[in-house]
C-alpha cells in the first residue's frame, strides 16, 4: 500500500493509493514548534548510549499526533497488506513551514506494540518526497551498477573502515550480479572524470565523514589527500551529469539540516538527483557498514523497489539491536574514540533517511546481465594461482595503504593520451604487502588483462605468459621461437614484438584488450650491491636482457593503455650502456603500515575469530571477550608496522591464545638477535626465513651500522637532508641503507608526496641504544638541518613535526628552536593537568630565548600565561598575554592570535572587565567562524554566555547554551565539552532557584562523564557546585565535607591556586554561617585575600 502525508503551511492531507482520505486536517498554530521540539529531542537522544526507551516514547508521541482524532494512520495500518510505503510530501521549493515536517524522524513511528519499523507482518517504508510524484524511469535491463568512492583525508579522525563497507557490499551481492566500480581518489574532480568514463550506472555510494554545521558538506580529498570540504552545490555539479537513480551519502549528518541551510540530501534532491540516502545524525562506522550491506543485498535483486530495500535494511539493523549480547560481550573492535553509541550493533537503525524527487523511487534494475565480461575477482584468482613465494591478502582482508593505492593508480593513468612513465615499481621491505598492493591496484582496473610473471624473467617465459592470457597475441610474440632463448637475440626480438603488441591488439580499450604485465618479486633476479656508497642492486645478467626489452617497449609505447607493474624489495638499476633504464620507472615506496591500518587488520581477524567461535565459546577456557581482543591487539604492537608479521601472529592468536604469548616472546628475541632459532610456528618461521634480516646486517659496513644507530635518534620520519647531515658527521651512506631496506621511505610529515626516512622498525631491536651523550651529540648535529628541511614558519608546522623538533632541541639545548616548538608540550602538561609544570617549563623556555634575543612563538607565550593564571601568577601572566597580543600591521589574524584573545578575554572576565572580555571573544569568534572551526566556535559562544549570565541576562545566556552550544557539541561528539555546557546551564538554573534541576544535571550529566574521562579537575569543580546547592539548602555539614575532602586536596595536587582560593572562600562562608567567625576571618585574611592579590 502506498500512502502520502501532504504538508502545506496550515494543513495536512492523507492520500492512499492515489485517493484523498477524508478532509484535510487543519494544523494548530504551534504545529511547527511541536515538530521542532521532536527534532530537538531526537538530536539529544542520538547522543546518548541508552536511548532505546526515549526513542520509543518519542515514536509513540509522533504516532498519536499524526494519527489524530480521525485515527488516519491507524486505519491505513489496518488496510495495508505486506508493506506500507508512507511518503511525507511537500512542494518544491521547500518552505520554512514545511521543512520541519519532512525533517522529523518519522522512522521512529511506534504504536502500543513498538516501532512500526520492527513489524514482522508489515514492511514499513517511510520516505520524504519533494514535489509531486510522477512515474519513475523504466528499470535498467542490466544488473545493478554501483560506483563506490571513499574519502579519508589526512588528519581527519577517526579513520573510517571504508574497506569493510566495500567488502560488505560485495559479500551481500555475492550470489547476485553487481557491477561495482571503485574510485580510489576520494576527490570530486576525479570522480567527475570517472563517472563520465564509466557511463550509465544506477547508484553512487560516497563513504566519508560529513557534517551539517556550520554548512553541510562532505569531507572529501583534494589532489594531495588533504580535506576538501565539498558542499551541496559542488556535489550537484559532480553527480548530476552522471544521471544516477540513487546517491547514498554514507556519511554523518548528511540528512541533517544546517543552521541556515537544507541538508545535503535535501539539497541534492532539489538539485535534480532523483533519490538520495543520508544519515540524520552522527552514525557509527559499523552501523553504516551493516546498513550498506543489507541495502545493496536487497537492491541488487531485479525489480526490487528502492523504498522497500531501504526499509528492509533499516529493519535488519533494528533486529540486530534486539539480538544484542550482554554488555560484557560487546564487540571491543567496534569502539570509537569520539562516539561509543554503537557498541550496541544496529543502534543507529533510525538515522537513515530516503529523500525522493518527483521521479525518485521504484525498482532500479530488472535484469542480472553484467556490463563487462571479466569480473574483477579474476585478478585475485591469477595472483593466487601463479604466486609461488607466499600469499597475498584476500580482497576482504585488504586494509589501509590508501595513499599508496592512490599513487599507484595515478602512475598507471593516461594523462592527455599518454602515461607519464614507462611503468610502476612498488618497492618495500619483505612481507610489507607489495604483491597485495599490486593486486588491489589491478583489481581497480578491470579494463586490463593481468599477465603475472614471478621467478623466471627471461624473454621466452614473459612471451609465453602473455600469450597464455591473451592468445590473440601468439602470432606476434611467437613464444616457441628458439631465438627467444638466445641471449644475443632475445632482447631485440622481445622488444620489437612486445612493441607491436602494445601498439596493436593491446593498445587501446576501444580496439583491443590492454594488458597489465606484472613482474613480481623482482629481487629474485637481482644481485647484491657492490658499490659501497650507493648500495644499488643490479639486475642479474641472465635477467637483464628481457627486463631491458620490457622497460624499453613500455617506455616507447606510453600512449598504449597497457601498463607495466613491478614489485621489488630493493631499488634497482638497469644500465643499458647509455644510461639507467630504471629511471623512467615511477617508484611507489611501501613503508610500514600505520597504526590505523594495523588496527583495521586486527579488527577483521578478530571478527573472523568471533564468527568461527561465537560469543562465549572462545578457544581458551575462561578467556573473556576483552582478553581475546587484547591478545589480538598485542599482535599489531609486536608486528612493528609489518602486515606480514601481524598476519602471522594473528594466525597464532586465532588458533591458540595461550601459544601466542610464547610466540610473541620468541619474535621479540629473534628480532633482537637474542635467539638464533626461528619460531616454532610455521607461519612465523616462514616469515623470518623470507625476511633474511641477518643477511641485510651482514652487508653493512661498520660506518653504515653506526649511521643506522644514529638514525634511531629520530622518532618520526624526517626529510633526507636531516639524514644526510648525520652521515656527513658520522660517516656511512644513506643511499646504501635505503637500498638495503633498513631505512624506509615514508611520506613527509609536513609536505605531502615528498620522501622522508626512518629506520625500519624490524631492524631497530638489533641496534644498541644510544647513550645519553650520543643522543645529545646527535641532536646537536641534526636539529638545525631538520628545521631547515621543513617549511617555515616553524611554529605553524604539524604537531608531530613540532614535537620532533622540540624533542631534539631539548636534547641539544637549542633554546631558539625550543621557543618555537614548545606549544604542544605545554598544552599536554596543562591538559594532564599539571599547571605548575607547564608554568615552570614555559618560563624557563622563554627566559632562555630572551637571553639570546630569539623569537618566542605566540602559542608558547599563551600557554605559559594560561598555566601561570592557574598557579596564581596573574601579573606575570598578563605581561605574557600583552606580549602575545602584539600584532604587526601586515599580520593577518591566525589561530594563535585568536586563541590569545580568547585567553585574555577569560582573564578580563575574572577581573570584572566584562566589556573588554566580550570584545575580545567577538574578535576570536569572527576568526573561528571564518575558518569553520566548529569546536572553538561552540566554546567561544559558551564563554559569551558566561558573560551574559554575569550581567544578569539569564534568558539570553540560556538560549545560547541550549540552542547553539549544546547541539554543536552533540554533533561533534565531544562529550566533555557537552558536560561543561550542561554545567553552565545548571549554573543558570541554580541562579533562578531551580536547585533540584541543577542538582540533577550535576549528578546525572556531568559527574558520570568526568569519571569516565578521568578528569579529576572538572570532577572536583562539579563537586564544588553540588556543595553550593547543598549550602543553599542549609546542608552545611555535607557541603563542608565536600569542600575539605573532594575539592581542596585536588586543587593542591594540581597547583590550581585560583580554584583553591575560591573554595577556601566558600569554606569561610560556611564557618561564618555556623558562627565560627574567628576561623572564617583567619581563612579570608591569611589565605584567600593573598591568593587573589597574586592572581
Amino acid at each position: 500500500m502506498r500512502a502520502e502525508v501532504r504538508f502545506t503551511s496550515d494543513r495536512l492531507s492523507f492520500v492512499a493509493n492515489g485517493r484523498i482520505r477524508g478532509k484535510p486536517r487543519p494544523l494548530p498554530s504551534d504545529a511547527a514548534n511541536t515538530v521542532r521540539d521532536w527534532i530537538k529531542a531526537y538530536r539529544a537522544l542520538c547522543g546518548r548510549k541508552a536511548a532505546a526507551q526515549g526513542l520509543l516514547d518519542l515514536g509513540r508521541q509522533m504516532f498519536r499526533w499524526l494519527d489524530g482524532p480521525e485515527g488516519s494512520l491507524g486505519e491505513m495500518l489496518k488496510e495495508a497488506f505486506g508493506e506500507l510505503t508512507l511518503e511525507f510530501q511537500a512542494a518544491r521549493p521547500l518552505s520554512s513551514d514545511a521543512a520541519p515536517f519532512l525533517q522529523a524522524p518519522w522512522e521512529l513511528l511506534a504504536d502500543e506494540t513498538g516501532h512500526l519499523a520492527a513489524l514482522d507482518r508489515l514492511l514499513f517504508c517511510p520516505v520524504r518526497r519533494l514535489g509531486t510524484a510522477v512515474a519513475p524511469p523504466d528499470p535498467d535491463p542490466q544488473c545493478l551498477g554501483l560506483v563506490f568512492m571513499a574519502a579519508s583525508p589526512r588528519d581527519v579522525l577517526p579513520v573510517l573502515d571504508y574497506e569493510a563497507e566495500e567488502t560488505a557490499i560485495l559479500e551481500a551481492t555475492e550470489r547476485l550480479s553487481l557491477d561495482i566500480e571503485v574510485e580510489e581518489s576520494g576527490n570530486p574532480s576525479f570522480l567527475t572524470d570517472r563517472l563520465a568514463e564509466i557511463g550509465d550506472m544506477q547508484a553512487i555510494h560516497l563513504s566519508c565523514h560529513g557534517r551539517s554545521f556550520p554548512t553541510p558538506c562532505l569531507a572529501l580529498e583534494d589532489d594531495v589527500g588533504a580535506e576538501h570540504k565539498t558542499d551541496a552545490a559542488e556535489l550537484i555539479r559532480v553527480l548530476r551529469p552522471a544521471k544516477p537513480r540513487l546517491v547514498f551519502l554514507s556519511a554523518c549528518q548528511t540528512s541533517e539540516e544546517g543552521p541556515q541551510s537544507d541538508s545535503l540530501a535535501t539539497a541534492l534532491v532539489d538539485g535534480g538527483i532523483p533519490a538520495v540516502l543520508g544519515w540524520d545524525a552522527s552514525v557509527h562506522d559499523q552501523s553504516a557498514i551493516d546498513f550498506a550491506k543489507a541495502l545493496y543485498g536487497f537492491l541488487a535483486k531485479p525489480q526490487r523497489l528502492l523504498e522497500e530495500a531501504c526499509a528492509d535494511a533499516r529493519r535488519a539493523l533494528l533486529n540486530a539491536t534486539l539480538k544484542t549480547p550482554a554488555p560484557g560481550h560487546a564487540d571491543p573492535a567496534r569502539r570509537e574514540e569520539s562516539f561509543d553509541l554503537s557498541a550496541v550493533p544496529g543502534a543507529d537503525w533510525h538515522m537513515a533517511r530516503l529523500w525522493l524527487g518527483p521521479q525518485g523511487g521504484g525498482p532500479l534494475v530488472r535484469g542480472q546481465e553484467r556490463r563487462r565480461l571479466v569480473a574483477t575477482d579474476t585478478v585475485y584468482g591469477v595472483f593466487d594461482r601463479r604466486k609461488q613465494t607466499g600469499t597475498i591478502a584476500a580482497a576482504h582482508m585488504f586494509v589501509g595503504r590508501r595513499r599508496e593505492i592512490q599513487a599507484c593508480l595515478a602512475a598507471l593513468r593516461l594523462y592527455t593520451g599518454a602515461r607519464r612513465n614507462a611503468g610502476l615499481l612498488i618497492q618495500g621491505m619483505g612481507r610489507s604487502g607489495k604483491s597485495s598492493l599490486a593486486a588491489r591496484v589491478l583489481h581497480r582496473r578491470p579494463d586490463l588483462t593481468l599477465v603475472f610473471v614471478e621467478g623466471r624473467f627471461d624473454a621466452a617465459t614473459i612471451a609465453a605468459d602473455i600469450v597464455d592470457r591473451l592468445p590473440h597475441t601468439r602470432d606476434i610474440l611467437r613464444p616457441d621461437n628458439p631465438a627467444l632463448l638466445e641471449a644475443a637475440r632475445a632482447e631485440t626480438l622481445l622488444y620489437e614484438r612486445l612493441t607491436q603488441v602494445l601498439t596493436g591488439p593491446c593498445g587501446q580499450t576501444a580496439t583491443g584488450r590492454p594488458l597489465a604485465l606484472v613482474l613480481d618479486d623482482l629481487e629474485q633476479g637481482l644481485e647484491a650491491p657492490t658499490d659501497a656508497e650507493t648500495g644499488a642492486w643490479t639486475v642479474h645478467p641472465e635477467v637483464a636482457p628481457a627486463l631491458r626489452a620490457v622497460v624499453r617497449a613500455f617506455d616507447r609505447c606510453r600512449e598504449s593503455a597497457s601498463v607495466l607493474l613491478l614489485t621489488s624489495r630493493y631499488p634497482i638499476t638497469l644500465p643499458d650502456g647509455t644510461g639507467d633504464l630504471a629511471e623512467p620507472l615511477e617508484t611507489v615506496h611501501l613503508p610500514p603500515m600505520d597504526d590505523a591500518g594495523l588496527r583495521k587488520l586486527v579488527q577483521r581477524r578478530y571478527r573472523h575469530h568471533r564468527e568461527r567461535h561465537g560469543l562465549g565459546t572462545l578457544t581458551n577456557a575462561g578467556a573473556t571477550e576483552e582478553d581475546t581482543w587484547q591478545a589480538f591487539e598485542a599482535c599489531a604492537e609486536d608486528a612493528r608496522g609489518n602486515p606480514g608479521l601481524a598476519d602471522a601472529l594473528l594466525s597464532v592468536a586465532d588458533q591458540d591464545r595461550e601459544r601466542l604469548a610464547a610466540a610473541r616472546d620468541h619474535v621479540r628475541g629473534f628480532l633482537a638477535a637474542e635467539r638464533a632459532d626461528a619460531p616454532a610456528d610455521a607461519s612465523l618461521a616462514d616469515f623470518f626465513d623470507r625476511l633474511k634480516l641477518d643477511g641485510l646486517f651482514e652487508k653493512l659496513r661498520p660506518v653504515d651500522r653506526d649511521l643506522l644507530r644514529v638514525a634511531t635518534l629520530f622518532s618520526a620520519p624526517v626529510p633526507p637532508a636531516a639524514m644526510e647531515a648525520a652521515a656527513a658527521r658520522y660517516g656511512g651512506s644513506v643511499a646504501r641503507l635505503r637500498a638495503l631496506g633498513l631505512l624506509d621511505t615514508h611520506e613527509d610529515l609536513v609536505t605531502p608526496r615528498t620522501p622522508a626516512l626512518a629506520v625500519n622498525a624490524l631492524a631497530t631491536p638489533r641496534l644498541a641504544p644510544l647513550s645519553e651523550t650520543e643522543e645529545k651529540d646527535g641532536a646537536a648535529v641534526v636539529v638545525e638541518p631538520l628545521q631547515d628541511a621543513w617549511p617555515r614558519p616553524t611554529e605553524t608546522l604539524r604537531l608531530a613535526a613540532q614535537d620532533e623538533l622540540y624533542r631534539l632541541a631539548t636534547l641539544a639545548g637549542h633554546a631558539a628552536i625550543r621557543a618555537l616548538t614548545a606549544a604542544p608540550m605545554l598544552q599536554r602538561l596543562i591538559d594532564r593537568p599539571d599547571a605548575p609544570g607547564a608554568a615552570a617549563l614555559g618560563q624557563a623556555i622563554i627566559a632562555a630565548a630572551d637571553a639570546t634575543d630569539a623569537p618566542v612563538a605566540r602559542g608558547v607565550l599563551r600557554r605559559t600565561a594560561e598555566a601561570m593564571l592557574k598557579t596564581g601568577e596573574g601579573d606575570a601572566a598578563d605581561a605574557l598575554l600583552d606580549r602575545a597580543s602584539v600584532q604587526d600591521e601586515t599580520e593577518a589574524m591566525d589561530f594563535d592570535l585568536a586563541a590569545v584573545h580568547f585567553t585574555a578575554a577569560n582573564r578580563a572576565h575574572r577581573t570584572g572587565d566584562l566589556n573588554r572580555a566580550e570584545g575580545l571573544l567577538r574578535r576570536a569568534l569572527d576568526y573561528f567562524q571564518v575558518e569553520d572551526d566548529r569546536r572553538h566556535v561552540a566554546v567561544t559562544m559558551g564563554q559569551i554566555a558566561d558573560i551574559l549570565q554575569a550581567r544578569g541576562q539569564l534568558d539570553k545566556a540560556l538560549r545560547i547554551l541550549q540552542d547553539e552550544v549544546r547541539p554543536a557539541f552533540d554533533r561533534l561528539g565531544d562529550v566533555r565539552e557537552k558536560a561543561v555546557t550542561m554545567g553552565k546551564i545548571a549554573d543558570i538554573l541554580q541562579a533562578r532557584g531551580q536547585l533540584d534541576d541543577a542538582l540533577r544535571i550535576r549528578n546525572k550529566e556531568q559527574l558520570p562523564v568526568y569519571d569516565r574521562l578521568g578528569d579529576v579537575h572538572q570532577k572536583a569543580v562539579t563537586m564544588g557546585q553540588i556543595a553550593d546547592i547543598l549550602q543553599a539548602r542549609g546542608q552545611l555539614d555535607d557541603a563542608l565535607r565536600i569542600r575539605n575532602e573532594e575539592e581542596i586536596p585536588v586543587y593542591d595536587r594540581l597547583g590550581d591556586v585560583h580554584q583553591k582560593a575560591v573554595t577556601l572562600g566558600k569554606i569561610a562562608d560556611i564557618l561564618q554561617a555556623r558562627g565560627q567567625l574567628d576561623k572564617a576571618l583567619r581563612i579570608l585574611q591569611d589565605e584567600v585575600r593573598p591568593a587573589f592579590d597574586r592572581l
